[in-house]
C-alpha cells in the first residue's frame, strides 16, 4: 500500500508538501572526517616507527585523533544513509512519518501535546538557543521527534502546530468561558488572569506577548517589560495552543492589546 492509499484509509485529505531529510550535511561530515583519520594514519605510520623526540609523541597523538575521526566517519555515514530513507509527508487531517519502510501515522486529531524548542538546554541563558526541533505526543502514548534533520523544520512546525491549534482552540475557549482554568506547564490561564509561580498577572495589567528566538516575553500596559516572566518555549507544553488563547482573551476585552510572534 503506498503513501496515498494509506492517506485515503485513514481519511487525510490531500497532500499539502512532502520533506526528505537532508543528508548533504552528513556526507560531508563522512567525506571529511574520513580524510582527516587518513591523513592522520598516515603521519602514524611515519612518526611511531621512527622512535624518538617529536615525532614518537606526534605518531601517538595522531593515532588518537585518527580514531575519533574514524568513529566520526562511521557516525555520520550511519547518518547519511538514515536520512536517506526518512520522508515526512503532511495531508490536511494527519502526516505520515516514514523510516525505511516504517510507517508512523498520526491524524492531527490525535496530537495531545506539542513541544517547541531544546528541552535540554538551559532555559534561562541570556542568550539562548533558537528552535531546533518539535516534540509531538500522541493519545495513545506515540511520541514523535523531528529535528534539525530536515531542511524546512520550522515551515514543518508551524503546519502541524496551526493545524493543532485549528482543532483544539474551540474546546479550550469554551473551558475558559465556563470559568475553569487551563494548564500550559508553568502557566495557568483563567478568568482571573495568568497565573505562574511568580504570581498573578492580571488580564488588565497586560498588553503585549512576543515570542522572539525562543522566548516568550510579557509587556504590562505601562509598557514596563515584564522580565520575571521572561520564559523559554521548551517549558511550555502547547505554546502555540497557549498563544492563541491568550490572543483571544486580549482580543476580546475593550482596549485589549495583542500578541506578537516571529513565528506565527
Amino acid at each position: 500500500m503506498d503513501i496515498q492509499q494509506v492517506a485515503q484509509a485513514n481519511r487525510f485529505g490531500a497532500l499539502i508538501d512532502r520533506h526528505q531529510a537532508q543528508s548533504g550535511m552528513y556526507a560531508t561530515g563522512t567525506i571529511v572526517s574520513l580524510i582527516l583519520s587518513f591523513v592522520l594514519m598516515l603521519f602514524c605510520s611515519v612518526g611511531i616507527p621512527l622512535g624518538n623526540g617529536w615525532t614518537l609523541n606526534g605518531g601517538v597523538y595522531a593515532l588518537a585523533l585518527s580514531l575519533f575521526f574514524l568513529i566520526a566517519t562511521c557516525y555520520f555515514g550511519v547518518m547519511t544513509i538514515a536520512a536517506l530513507g526518512i520522508n515526512l509527508y503532511l495531508f490536511q487531517h494527519g502526516l505520515i512519518y516514514c523510516s525505511f519502510g516504517k510507517r508512523r501515522i498520526i491524524p492531527y486529531d490525535e496530537i495531545t501535546v506539542i513541544w517547541q524548542g531544546q528541552v535540554s538546554s538551559e532555559h534561562h541563558e541570556e542568550n539562548p538557543p533558537s528552535e531546533e526541533r518539535y516534540v509531538i505526543e500522541t493519545a495513545d502514548g506515540d511520541r514523535l521527534v523531528l529535528g534539525q534533520m530536515f531542511a524546512n523544520l520550522q515551515q514543518i512546525g508551524d503546519l502541524v502546530q496551526q493545524e493543532f491549534v485549528r482543532r483544539q482552540l474551540p474546546q479550550v475557549l469554551n473551558t475558559y468561558r465556563w470559568g475553569r482554568s487551563i494548564h500550559f506547564g508553568l502557566f495557568c490561564v483563567s478568568r482571573t488572569g495568568l497565573t505562574t509561580t511568580n504570581g498573578i498577572l492580571a488580564w488588565t495589567d497586560l498588553k503585549v506577548i512576543t515570542l522572539q528566538d525562543g522566548i516568550l516575553s510579557f509587556t504590562g500596559n505601562a509598557g514596563r517589560s515584564l522580565e520575571w516572566l521572561n520564559i523559554s518555549t521548551a517549558n511550555i507544553p502547547n505554546v502555540c495552543l497557549f498563544l492563541a488563547l491568550i490572543q483571544q482573551i486580549l482580543h476580546s476585552r475593550e482596549g485589549a492589546g495583542m500578541v506578537a510572534s516571529d513565528t506565527y
